[in-house]
C-alpha cells in the first residue's frame, strides 16, 4: 500500500487537488480535522488536536487499496499543537511516524480567505502554519516534494508523473 500526503498551509488548494485526484479514480482521504472542528467548536484546542489525531489515526490504520492520498497526516496534527502551543496528542508517544508516509508532496500557498472552520485568522498566520507543517515532516526525515502553483489539473499532472516515478 502507498499513502501519500497532500499538505501545505490553508489556502493551498489540498482539498481542490485531493478532488481532482478522486476523479482520476485514485482512493483518497479527507481531512479529518474540518469535520472535528466544525462538529466540536465547544473543545478547547487540547481536545481537538487529540480526538483529531485519534481519527486520523483509526481512518489511516483501516486502509486497504493499493494507493491513497491523504488531505494532511498525523504530522499536521503535531504542527498544530505547535501553532495553539499545547502538548502534542498523547497517543504520538506510541505511533511511529518516521517512514509512515511513502512521499508528501506540499503545495504551495494561494491567496488566503478566512472561512467558518479555518483557525488562522489572517495571512500572517497562514505563513507561520505553512512553514511549521514543513518543519514538522521535515523533522520526521521527509524528503518533500513541492507542487508549483498551477491550474488543478496542472498540479494533479506532476503528481502523476512524480508517482509514476517511484
Amino acid at each position: 500500500m502507498k499513502k501519500y500526503v497532500l499538505t501545505g498551509g490553508p489556502c493551498s488548494g489540498k482539498t481542490t487537488l485531493l478532488d481532482e485526484l478522486g476523479k482520476r479514480g485514485y482512493s483518497i482521504v479527507e481531512e479529518t480535522a474540518r469535520k472535528i472542528i466544525k462538529s466540536h467548536s465547544n473543545l478547547s484546542h487540547k481536545e481537538k488536536q487529540e480526538r483529531i489525531f485519534k481519527s486520523q489515526l483509526e481512518i489511516e490504520s483501516s486502509l486497504r487499496d493499493e494507493i491513497y492520498f491523504l488531505d494532511r497526516s498525523l504530522i499536521d496534527v503535531v504542527a498544530y499543537s505547535r501553532f495553539h502551543n499545547t502538548e502534542p496528542p498523547s497517543l504520538l508517544k506510541t505511533t511511529r511516524l518516521e517512514k509512515r508516509y511513502d512521499l508528501v508532496f506540499v503545495l504551495e500557498m494561494l491567496k488566503f480567505k478566512k472561512d467558518e472552520v479555518r483557525i488562522e485568522q489572517n495571512e500572517e498566520d497562514a505563513k507561520w502554519a505553512h512553514r511549521n507543517v514543513i518543519k514538522a515532516y521535515q523533522e520526521y526525515g521527509y524528503n518533500l516534494i513541492f507542487v508549483p502553483k498551477g491550474s488543478v489539473e496542472q498540479r494533479a499532472d506532476f503528481i502523476e508523473r512524480v508517482i509514476c516515478g517511484s
